[in-house]
């Protein structure tokens, strides 16, 4: 009876630590220094990936492991727009995220132009 009371107890702290570790993200992402810190990283990331110019306004994290990116502007080779949007979001698994993967299961574009 002593083992099973232990094993609920580490159940349930486990389970809390998850539970307030993601409230504890989904705060965070709230504040105006960490969604720019967050939005220079993304910037960089495509920059280099496309090997082109790539601004990032606004990142927020939404319901249920949505990332929001507010006015996204890629630019091509010569410098000129080639793709604008006012929203993407997408839904990420964060599991295979902390791994170093980005495994997205559902996108939406919101206000796209592109030339």
């Amino acid at each position: 009876m002593k083992k099973l009371s232990r094993i609920k107890r580490i159940i349930n702290i486990a389970l809390w630590t998850l539970i307030g570790s993601y409230l504890l993200l989904i705060i965070s992402i709230q504040i105006p220094a960490v969604q720019r810190f967050i939005g220079n990283r993304i910037e960089s990331t495509l920059s280099d990936k496309l090997g082109t110019e790539v601004k990032v306004g606004k990142v927020s994290f939404g319901f249920l492991n949505r990332l929001v990116i507010d006015d996204v502007v890629i630019k091509d080779q010569q410098h000129k727009k080639m793709l604008s949007a006012s929203r993407l979001s997408a839904k990420l698994d964060l599991i295979a995220l902390i791994k170093g993967t980005v495994d997205i299961s559902s996108a939406q574009i919101f206000g796209l132009h592109a030339t």
